[in-house]
């Protein structure tokens, strides 16, 4: 057995998933997601060692060595204030990934030290899973596009706000528009103010993405498949008129193949 734990820090949120075996499994064992801003405070960083022990627990009972940590991460103030937190429990040092040491994706045509570490993880994944060339749609606080062509190689992508940033920019910067929590909506028709926010929002989204694509294959010659992933992705999938894989952990799963190809 060969314990994993794959940490994702976001903006929003951050997310623990352990695998039991990451070398001949891609099977999550479970998943843990805190909020980011909890981390910076010592009450917060507390609880989580908490929940993080709950999450190991059955783990540790199995095995007598460290277990490695490998780390995705877009808060670089929140890399130490990670370390630290981790550091009372049975795990390595953490493993933080980046352009340089992917080891999956070659960054031949963008500028590499500018890339958030998540598009990275992402995009490993996806194309070490399902091959190039390939886009992966992330639906969270950002939405993003990101492109692996046939031969691994990032050749860049998109990033625009993502449902929540729209619909709350709307809110602040208005005098009448309203607060509109994110729902599923079945219509392009908004039929109020808030469905009418929804349906710019997530609607126009999809599109943006689906033209963002086409764009793409039409410059470079190729046809891309496409996962979508992200805490929004379930908002936008009915509306995405292009065939797509929905992969929820495509980024844990990036992050175990990524440690695959460094660990000691």
């Amino acid at each position: 057995m060969a314990p994993l734990l794959a940490v994702d820090i976001g903006n929003t949120t951050t997310g623990f998933a352990l695998f039991e075996d990451y070398v001949s499994s891609d099977k999550l064992l479970s998943l843990l997601t805190l909020s980011s801003e909890s981390l910076k405070s010592t009450s917060g960083r507390r609880a989580g060692i908490k929940a993080i022990s709950s999450l190991l627990r059955n783990i540790t009972d199995k095995t007598n060595s460290r277990i490695p940590v490998v780390v995705s991460s877009v808060v670089p103030h929140l890399n130490d204030l990670l370390a630290e937190m981790l550091s009372p429990l049975n795990l390595c040092p953490p493993f933080f990934i980046n352009s340089f040491n992917n080891r999956i994706l070659s960054f031949l045509e963008v500028k590499a030290d500018s890339l958030g570490a998540d598009r990275i993880a992402s995009t490993a994944g996806a194309y070490d899973l399902y091959g190039g060339p390939i886009a992966v749609a992330d639906f969270g606080t950002a939405t993003t596009v990101s492109v692996a062509d046939s031969r691994g190689v990032f050749i860049g992508g998109a990033i625009m706000p993502g449902l929540q940033l729209m619909l709350k920019y709307l809110k602040d910067s208005t005098a009448q528009l309203p607060q509109v929590d994110l729902r599923m909506i079945n219509s392009p028709v908004g039929r109020d103010t808030g469905g009418a926010m929804l349906a710019g929002a997530v609607i126009g989204t999809a599109g943006a993405v689906e033209r963002i694509l086409k764009d793409i294959e039409k410059e470079n010659g190729f046809k891309l498949q496409l996962v979508l992933t992200g805490g929004n992705a379930s908002f936008i999938k009915p509306h995405m008129r292009r065939r797509h894989k929905i992969e929820p952990s495509i980024i844990y799963e990036g992050l175990r193949r990524i440690y695959l190809r460094n660990r000691p």
